[in-house]
């Protein structure tokens, strides 16, 4: 633990001193260092690896045509597919394909906290992103390609940009098709302003999570689920993560209060806030019926977290308190994960670093 999080601090540091100097060639060079460490691990650091990451990349037949690669492939995921193709065409070392997967992830989520520094603690958001997501998209391979994408694209929908919006979650969909959750968000959006909109949410999710088992067969013949793997689908749940509920349900709390302080500035925020986080809550604890629910968790969460940090630098009463808690539980969150074994990536490896 003591390793990743003092590679965590400094990695912080290197982008603080990016957004400080305000220069987007600085932030390219603060996130050459966590780049590095991702890709050049060795292939065995994260479980998934050894499923979707070498296996794959292995079985990749560079004498294939575009169209082949296509044909060939298991998933509609046809953009992680031709990652693999090029990086194995220009060099058969694996970990070309694992940097440049790398350097996709960390560009996308460095360039939406630069993007939106001056509104939210952009600081704070990447330190709570390396706790949360950054060592479990060394398993994650390519959902985690997919939720650093959606991370951006939320910085178009917050500007009200949709046509943006919905280009980039195409692009995160043929990286991981749990992408297409991220069209919640539309119907939210055009009920921002309703009158009844809390109570045609909360109708909405208690419906959604007391009628699961009616949907479950429905949902299993759309894009989140392979056709191939149905009954591993089946009652298929896991543990309840509970720091991830914790730190939900103090966005829900959070969002709670800001709605009854009456925000009007910024009532549409406040809305998106409680909506995208109790509907995370949902999938977290849908999760121990299905698994997947668990990392359908993470499209709503970030959108979460991005306007928890919008509030509280608007917040200048409480601003320091509420930075220090919510750095608190996502550290908190990561010791938890370590405990766990962090997906099979808490021992950290590489041959070519030395390390």
């Amino acid at each position: 633990m003591l390793f990743y999080f003092s590679l965590f601090l400094f990695f912080v540091t290197l982008y603080n001193w990016a957004i400080r100097n305000n220069s987007k060639c600085l932030l390219l060079i603060a996130a050459i260092p966590p780049i590095l460490l991702e890709g050049l691990r060795d292939e065995n650091v994260g479980r998934d690896m050894m499923v979707y990451g070498a296996p794959w990349f292995y079985d990749m037949n560079t004498g294939y045509s575009l169209w082949d690669v296509i044909e060939n492939s298991s998933t509609p995921e046809y953009g992680y597919m031709y990652v693999i193709y090029f990086c194995k065409k220009i060099c058969p070392d694996i970990h070309l394909y694992m940097t440049v997967c790398a350097t996709i992830k960390l560009l996308m989520v460095y360039f939406a906290a630069f993007k939106m520094r001056k509104a939210i603690h952009s600081t704070v958001f990447i330190f709570a992103y390396y706790c949360f997501f950054y060592v479990t998209t060394f398993s994650l391979m390519r959902q985690g390609i997919a939720v650093a994408i959606c991370i951006y694209s939320l910085t178009y929908f917050l500007e009200h940009k949709m046509k943006m919006f919905v280009v980039f979650i195409i692009i995160a969909y043929f990286f991981h098709n749990s992408a297409v959750l991220m069209l919640l968000f539309f119907p939210i959006y055009y009920i921002r302003n309703m009158r009844f909109k809390y109570s045609i949410i909360i109708l909405g999710i208690i419906f959604f999570y007391t009628s699961i088992e009616f949907l479950f067969p429905l949902l299993i013949n759309t894009s989140l689920f392979k056709s191939s793997m149905v009954e591993l689908y089946i009652d298929s749940g896991v543990p309840s993560a509970k720091t991830n509920i914790l730190i939900t349900i103090i966005f829900v709390i959070y969002g709670g209060f800001l709605n009854i302080m009456k925000w009007k500035k910024y009532n549409e925020r406040v809305f998106l806030l409680l909506t995208s986080s109790m509907i995370s809550l949902m999938f977290l604890f849908l999760a121990s019926y299905i698994e997947v629910a668990f990392r359908m968790s993470y499209y709503t969460f970030f959108m979460s977290m991005l306007l928890t940090f919008f509030f509280v630098k608007q917040n200048r009463r409480l601003r320091e308190i509420s930075l220090i808690t919510y750095m608190f539980l996502f550290l908190l969150h990561f010791y938890i994960e370590c405990s766990h074994g962090l997906s099979d990536a808490l021992k950290y490896s590489s041959k070519i670093l030395n390390i």
